[in-house]
Protein backbone atom coordinates (compact mmCIF):
# COMPACT_ATOMS: atom_id res chain seq x y z
CA UNK A 1 0.00 0.00 0.00
CA UNK A 2 1.03 3.26 -0.88
CA UNK A 3 1.86 5.84 2.10
CA UNK A 4 -1.66 8.01 1.03
CA UNK A 5 -4.06 5.89 -0.34
CA UNK A 6 -6.53 6.31 -3.11
CA UNK A 7 -9.38 7.23 -0.34
CA UNK A 8 -7.75 9.83 0.83
CA UNK A 9 -6.30 11.86 -2.03
CA UNK A 10 -10.32 11.33 -3.65
CA UNK A 11 -11.52 12.93 -0.67
CA UNK A 12 -9.11 15.89 -0.71
CA UNK A 13 -9.43 16.26 -4.50
CA UNK A 14 -13.58 16.27 -3.98
CA UNK A 15 -13.22 18.74 -0.82
CA UNK A 16 -10.96 21.07 -2.21
CA UNK A 17 -13.73 24.79 -3.19
CA UNK A 18 -10.84 25.61 -4.91
CA UNK A 19 -10.27 29.08 -3.05
CA UNK A 20 -6.97 29.33 -3.89
CA UNK A 21 -5.75 30.08 0.08
CA UNK A 22 -3.55 27.27 0.03
CA UNK A 23 -1.69 28.46 -3.02
CA UNK A 24 -1.14 31.87 -1.40
CA UNK A 25 0.46 30.16 1.78
CA UNK A 26 2.01 28.09 0.19
CA UNK A 27 6.41 29.55 0.42
CA UNK A 28 6.96 27.11 -2.67
CA UNK A 29 3.60 28.10 -4.50
CA UNK A 30 2.43 24.65 -5.64
CA UNK A 31 -1.00 25.22 -7.60
CA UNK A 32 -3.07 22.02 -5.74
CA UNK A 33 -6.28 23.73 -6.33
CA UNK A 34 -5.03 23.27 -10.16
CA UNK A 35 -4.02 19.72 -9.53
CA UNK A 36 -7.03 19.23 -7.77
CA UNK A 37 -9.45 20.65 -10.64
CA UNK A 38 -7.18 18.61 -13.13
CA UNK A 39 -7.93 15.32 -11.77
CA UNK A 40 -11.42 15.83 -11.27
CA UNK A 41 -11.73 16.44 -15.07
CA UNK A 42 -9.30 13.50 -15.76
CA UNK A 43 -11.42 11.34 -13.90
CA UNK A 44 -14.88 12.53 -15.23
CA UNK A 45 -12.95 12.45 -19.22
CA UNK A 46 -12.11 8.30 -17.97
CA UNK A 47 -15.47 7.83 -16.20
CA UNK A 48 -13.82 7.09 -13.06
CA UNK A 49 -15.35 9.20 -10.17
CA UNK A 50 -16.04 8.26 -6.82
CA UNK A 51 -19.45 8.01 -5.34
CA UNK A 52 -21.25 10.90 -3.46
CA UNK A 53 -19.53 11.48 -0.04
CA UNK A 54 -23.14 12.44 1.64
CA UNK A 55 -24.26 8.77 1.53
CA UNK A 56 -24.98 10.09 5.88
CA UNK A 57 -27.01 12.44 4.62
CA UNK A 58 -29.06 10.95 2.34
CA UNK A 59 -29.76 8.27 4.48
CA UNK A 60 -30.71 10.29 7.25
CA UNK A 61 -33.12 12.48 4.96
CA UNK A 62 -34.71 8.88 3.80
CA UNK A 63 -35.10 8.17 7.72
CA UNK A 64 -37.11 11.14 8.85
CA UNK A 65 -38.97 11.74 5.63
CA UNK A 66 -40.19 8.42 6.36
CA UNK A 67 -42.57 6.08 8.25
CA UNK A 68 -39.96 5.08 10.64
CA UNK A 69 -39.99 8.59 11.82
CA UNK A 70 -43.07 8.85 13.36
CA UNK A 71 -42.06 6.52 15.92
CA UNK A 72 -39.73 9.03 17.70
CA UNK A 73 -42.30 10.99 19.25
CA UNK A 74 -40.67 13.23 22.35
CA UNK A 75 -42.92 12.80 25.24
CA UNK A 76 -44.69 10.13 23.92
CA UNK A 77 -44.40 7.16 26.36
CA UNK A 78 -46.31 5.15 24.44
Amino acid sequence: RPPITTHSVTRAVYSCNMCNRCKDACPTGTDLPGLFCFSRQNRMERGDYPPAFHDFWLDSQRFYSGEAAFSFVPGDSG
